[in-house]
């Protein structure tokens, strides 16, 4: 099995508007503080652009929503 990973720079990521749905940005402007904010940032970022590298599909077209215990799907 391969494994990917991919290292992101909390303070260099691009524009939150350029990557997240309305869902998500909602969420994201919802946080209170600077340093989980960029960390959600970073996050979702990582993510989705290892699933749009892998699956071929629009960064900002791919969603990342939570389970009840807080943690990303």
């Amino acid at each position: 099995m391969n494994y990917r990973y991919l290292v992101v720079d909390l303070n260099n990521l691009p524009k939150a508007e350029d990557f997240l749905t309305k869902t998500e940005l909602k969420q994201y402007q919802a946080l209170t503080t600077d340093k989980r904010a960029k960390e959600w940032l970073g996050g979702r970022y990582a993510l989705k652009k290892l699933a749009t590298d892998f699956f071929n599909f629009p960064i900002n077209k791919m969603q990342v929503s939570n389970k009840r215990t807080g943690q990303p799907v």
